[in-house]
């Protein structure tokens, strides 16, 4: 008698999947007065860090460091990696982040890194429509971004004379095991 074998195949596979959340708060003394919450874009320099982290090398120059703030002539479509040469900032600061925690996301069953970033009010300028996050190899060489944000026209950040508010920036990079169809 002839045995048959068969193969079951999941319908599903495994991959490792990255979520980003951006929080902006503008705030007057202790009051937050604006909330904005966007999802960013990571961009392959992102990945290729990641990449090598999981190959063990690590290298702290090329993790997320820094925050930029721009104002993008054509915000809907420029991308990451022409945000410097382009776009005008609007800021007078690489801002380093100020606190970073890593802790485990139970809903994604993954781990969530949350950059803290503060802006002074009297460092911003002009209109901000697009903020970046840097490693401390590429800002200023007109290098792509690690991620970055576009904010919608009614979320722009304008800073005046009579505007007195410091801007926070929570962004919380997210790597997760999510299942894909095959």
């Amino acid at each position: 008698m002839e045995r048959k074998t068969s193969l079951v195949t999941s319908p599903t596979q495994s991959a490792l999947a990255y979520r980003g959340e951006v929080t902006v708060e503008l705030v007057k003394g202790d009051k937050v007065y604006q909330v904005i919450r966007q999802h960013n874009e990571g961009t392959a320099e992102l990945f290729r860090y990641l990449a090598n982290a999981l190959a063990g090398n690590v290298n702290t120059t090329n993790m997320p460091r820094y925050l930029h703030t721009f104002n993008a002539e054509n915000p809907e479509t420029d991308q990451g990696d022409n945000l410097y040469g382009t776009n005008r900032s609007t800021c007078a600061l690489n801002v380093p982040f100020s606190n970073v925690e890593v802790r485990y996301d139970s809903t994604l069953d993954g781990y969530s890194t949350e950059y803290t970033f503060m802006i002074p009010f009297s460092q911003i300028w002009g209109t901000t429509n697009v903020l970046a996050l840097y490693n401390t190899i590429a800002y200023g060489n007109a290098i792509t971004p690690l991620a970055f944000i576009r904010l919608n026209e009614d979320q722009w950040i304008r800073a005046s004379s009579s505007n007195t508010a410091n801007v926070v920036v929570r962004w919380v990079m997210t790597v997760y095991n999510a299942q894909v169809a095959e």
